[in-house]
């Protein structure tokens, strides 16, 4: 079987567009983008318990 002359350098162009396509992507972090989002869903999740402990810590009336 022999391969077309074509083939090869097909296979070639095809290497290098996708290698091209790699290398535009923008370069982002994203370690520091998934700890950003981990802080600000901490965030979101610890507001409400804090704010219904403060509501607890106020003084409670004795029941008589």
């Amino acid at each position: 079987m022999m391969v077309k002359p074509t083939l090869p350098k097909a296979m070639l162009a095809l290497m290098v567009i996708s290698l091209l396509g790699c290398s535009a992507v923008d370069n982002v972090n994203y370690a520091d983008r998934a700890s950003q989002a981990e802080a600000d869903t901490s965030q979101r999740l610890i507001e409400p318990l804090l704010a219904a402990s403060n509501t607890q810590d106020a003084p409670m009336q004795s029941v008589v």
